[in-house]
């Protein structure tokens, strides 16, 4: 089975529990692939290794990992990893995808229905698209600098987030010169926010909410637009989230001293909360009349998520820097990064570049009670649930002769037997996280049942 196939049954199943408060909803963090050490292998997951990862990405090519250190883009489709894009060394190639070259590429989001990859590669200063297994410059010229006009003469300053709207147009945070740039679908740069003549990597950004280019950004990294193109940018060295809707900024959320080092942790309302370098955020929208704000807030080592009531909690992460996986409140992380949600619609999960741990995480929401697809009235029991060493298996009447598969959050199948009545599984090898157990029999009864590792 296919990881894409999988990851819409665990969001068919989360969405059909969606009568229990969002509130109640807790995270697993698994490990997809990397070991905490840095270097450069394909392959499997557990044996794939990045060196500081960026941003994960997940489109119509499947997922991405904009592998930043490593200079090039990998995939991930049929539970193994593989080279996208690039050689693997630093340089500014365009060409066939396997030969061009990029320098820490920062994040990554899709084009037009998803039939190209932009790219923002940071140390080129550059906007890179790639499309059919070749890699084009679309903007930017390689060198440092601030130019608005069409692309081919435009300039960037270390660009990071990028993020595109319904139609077409291309939004870039231009970090280190504390603007958000926008390339529209006939090729034109433009500065959409941000102004003054703060520019360049040793340039200070300021504060300011307002019109346009009158308000001001300090190192912008993370954006992201929603479906009524309302503008979310993590503004890192502000500590805050803003909002850009009809052409005004505001802050959305954060408060506190700007600046390096001046980063702070509360949650609650708004304009009391505070973030420590937020680099990333993304937009769940499981329920798209009421979408939830999830943030990177990379040097408290956290996610970060803020309500459609605008309160800020903390979703993963104890705020220590390590690699531990579990229940969100003890998984640690080291300078999380880029994070996606794993499928479009109502999502169940995401997936996480976690720079300082060379690896990739995942994470799945609980929603409360365990939920079974069961047109044949046939039910899988299983205890305890959350459970460790072992899990009990039993049904409420005997299956037959019927097929159980285990899977993981990934796709792959860690545990497959005949059975035709209740069983005992040992799972002291599984890590923890969540498993979607499957049964099928022969006479075309489907049981799926949920189940958390802890």
């Amino acid at each position: 089975m296919k990881p894409l196939t999988l990851i819409t049954l665990i969001t068919f199943i989360t969405f059909i529990t969606f009568n229990l408060s969002i509130c109640q909803s807790q995270p697993i963090i698994t490990t997809l692939a990397g070991n905490g050490t840095p270097g450069f292998q394909n392959g499997q997951p557990d044996s794939t290794l990045f060196n500081h990862p960026s941003d994960v990405f997940r489109g119509r090519d499947g997922t991405l990992v904009a592998d930043a250190e490593n200079h090039c883009i990998r995939a991930f489709d049929w539970d193994l990893f593989s080279t996208f894009a690039g050689t693997g060394t630093a340089g500014f190639v365009d060409g066939p995808a396997l030969q061009a070259q990029f320098n820490h590429p920062a994040a990554m989001c899709s084009g037009y229905k998803g039939f190209a990859v932009y790219v923002s590669d940071c140390y080129n200063h550059a906007i890179r698209m790639i499309i059919n297994g070749y890699v084009t410059t679309i903007a930017g010229t390689g060198t440092p600098g601030y130019q608005d006009g069409i692309d081919i003469n435009a300039q960037f300053c270390y660009p990071t987030g990028i993020c595109t709207d319904a139609a077409g147009n291309i939004y870039v945070a231009d970090s280190w010169n504390h603007r958000i740039r926008k390339i529209d679908t006939d090729g034109m740069v433009s500065t959409v926010a941000g102004g003054g003549n703060s520019m360049g990597l040793n340039a200070a950004g300021d504060f300011a909410d307002g019109p346009d280019t009158s308000a001001r950004f300090y190192t912008p990294t993370g954006i992201c637009v929603d479906d009524s193109d309302r503008i979310f940018v993590a503004d890192s060295y502000n500590h805050r989230i803003r909002l850009i809707k009809n052409g005004t900024v505001s802050t959305y959320a954060g408060s506190g001293p700007t600046g390096p080092g001046q980063g702070g942790h509360q949650n609650g309302n708004p304009d009391m909360a505070r973030f420590n370098t937020p680099t990333a955020v993304c937009i769940e929208k499981y329920n798209p009349h009421y979408p939830i704000l999830y943030i990177s807030d990379t040097y408290n080592n956290r996610i970060r998520r803020i309500l459609p009531d605008h309160i800020v909690y903390d979703w993963a992460g104890n705020g220590l820097a390590g690699f531990v996986n579990g229940r969100g409140d003890t998984a640690s992380f080291d300078s999380p990064g880029g994070i996606t949600c794993v499928s479009s619609g109502e999502s169940s999960g995401f997936w996480i570049a976690d720079k300082n741990n060379h690896a990739i995480r995942t994470t799945s929401i609980v929603y409360g009670s365990i939920t079974e697809i069961n047109p044949n009235h046939l039910i899988i029991n299983c205890f305890p649930n959350p459970f460790s060493d072992k899990l009990q298996v039993c049904f409420n009447k005997q299956p037959g002769s019927a097929l159980l598969c285990v899977y993981d959050i990934v796709g792959r199948i860690i545990f497959s037997k005949k059975i035709g009545s209740d069983l005992e599984i040992n799972t002291c090898n599984w890590n923890p996280g969540i498993y979607l157990l499957m049964m099928s029999s022969g006479k075309g009864s489907k049981v799926i049942k949920k189940v958390i590792k802890i």
